[in-house]
């Protein structure tokens, strides 16, 4: 007999972190997708099975997750893949932006920083190293925080949010071979790092960028 698949169906009909943090990753790893037979499902692929397991564990879920291996022409990192179908949730999702992903969805000003460190966690990166330079014959400094996505407008407006709520001075868009990069340099980069991580509930974050965020924040004097 069929298990039954199970999920929160209203997660998402109030706003709270965990519904904005969310949203954040599915909007940049997930999609709204139809199979063969006509069954609509909302798809999370990430190669970060912490993000997967957590997305199961907040929509009360009991769906599978699978590995997705890749092939000898497509390398990388195997991703695990969660799909979970269910009408009343995907149509909320749709409404919110989600069939889109143009555009910053509308979200509450409280919860903005909760969806942009999903969307950090599932489609940007934090880089830090200290290295030495022959032709200086001194150690520097790298540190920056990357977004990714296809699309501009997305990227534009979401630059306008953090410049008004993290207080960032800089930034620069850049377009890449498939998308679009929006970086900050080291100064942004720890307004940015508190921004994100100050009085946070620690389910909320992946492990490993925050890591390499507070190493960074920490050489700089900056620390939550």
């Amino acid at each position: 007999m069929p298990i039954q698949k199970l999920v929160d169906e209203k997660f998402f009909d109030s706003w709270s972190p965990e519904s904005a943090y969310i949203l954040g990753l599915l909007m940049s790893d997930g999609t709204l997708t139809t199979n063969p037979r006509g069954s609509q499902y909302v798809e999370f692929l990430s190669t970060d099975r912490e993000l997967v397991d957590l997305i199961r564990s907040l929509l009360n879920s009991n769906h599978k997750i699978s590995l997705k291996r890749r092939s000898p022409s497509e390398p990388g990192k195997p991703a695990y893949r969660i799909q979970i179908g269910n009408k009343y949730m995907l149509s909320r999702l749709s409404k919110m932006g989600l069939s889109r992903k143009s555009a910053m969805p509308r979200i509450p000003k409280r919860y903005y920083r909760d969806f942009i460190r999903g969307f950090f966690d599932g489609d940007g990166c934090v880089m830090f190293s200290n290295f030495f330079r022959t032709q200086r014959q001194k150690r520097q400094d790298y540190f920056q925080v990357i977004f990714i996505s296809r699309y501009r407008q997305f990227l534009q407006q979401l630059w306008t949010i953090l410049i008004k709520e993290a207080y960032l001075k800089g930034g620069s868009i850049h377009n890449g071979t498939r998308c679009y990069r929006l970086s900050f340099c080291q100064r942004d980069g720890l307004k940015l790092f508190d921004f994100f991580y100050k009085d946070l509930d620690k389910r909320l974050r992946l492990s490993r960028k925050y890591k390499t965020f507070r190493r960074g924040a920490r050489h700089f004097g900056a620390v939550v």
